[in-house]
């Protein structure tokens, strides 16, 4: 049985999405994908890189409409944080065997934001990493 991956998306209006997009096909039959992003702006993206859909979305619901490419804010940090938050809740419930995580602007997500592997490793309780 082949393991379920998820990958968070990173800040939206960064280049998460399109290495996402462009690399899951040279993976795509080694694990089961799962993208945590809102739908909307993973359409886009795939739109704009003319890429046919090749993986799972786990919609977190946002309409996209404040986000520009390029264009980081405390909006595109906070959807980039809800992204982290869906992906781990579905690993600390065993939905997911594991997380890709995508880049993010940690000083748009706020000042105690860390990174991403210390927001891991606390959401797990894990001390040691």
């Amino acid at each position: 049985m082949q393991p379920t991956i998820g990958i968070t998306a990173g800040d939206p209006a960064g280049i998460g999405l399109e290495v996402i997009l462009k690399s899951i096909p040279s993976v795509q039959t080694s694990a089961r994908w799962v993208l945590f992003a809102d739908r909307s702006i993973f359409d886009r993206n795939a739109a704009q890189f003319h890429i046919n859909e090749t993986i799972e979305v786990r919609d977190l619901g946002d309409d996209g409409a404040a986000i520009r490419w390029g264009v980081p804010s405390n909006t595109t940090g906070q959807r980039a944080l809800a992204y982290l938050h869906a992906a781990s809740n579905a690993a600390l419930a065993g939905e997911i065997d594991g997380i890709v995580t995508g880049p993010v602007s940690k000083g748009w997500i706020g000042p105690s934001f860390h990174g991403q592997t210390d927001f891991l490793a606390q959401r797990a309780g894990c001390s040691n990493y």
